[in-house]
């Protein structure tokens, strides 16, 4: 992490000459997952280990990742 620099991704740009569709850029974004969310569902498949075994990180992570497949709901 040490060799990112600084501002180097600013998909927006910054300051008072930033990106006059960013707004809508994310609401469009949060949209197409939000349909996403409702109009598909998340199942496991074979490859799933059961019981999951999950460790400590920014959220609830599967220990030795987790295989899930789409299906589309009804």
């Amino acid at each position: 992490m040490a060799s990112i620099q600084p501002y180097t991704y600013l998909p927006f740009g910054a300051g008072p000459r930033n990106c006059i569709a960013m707004r809508f850029a994310l609401q469009t974004v949060k949209l197409c997952v939000l349909h996403t969310i409702k109009n598909v569902q998340l199942v496991r498949t074979e490859q799933t280990k059961i019981p999951l075994e999950f460790r400590s990180g920014y959220g609830m992570l599967a220990a030795k990742g987790m295989k899930v497949g789409v299906r589309k709901r009804e």
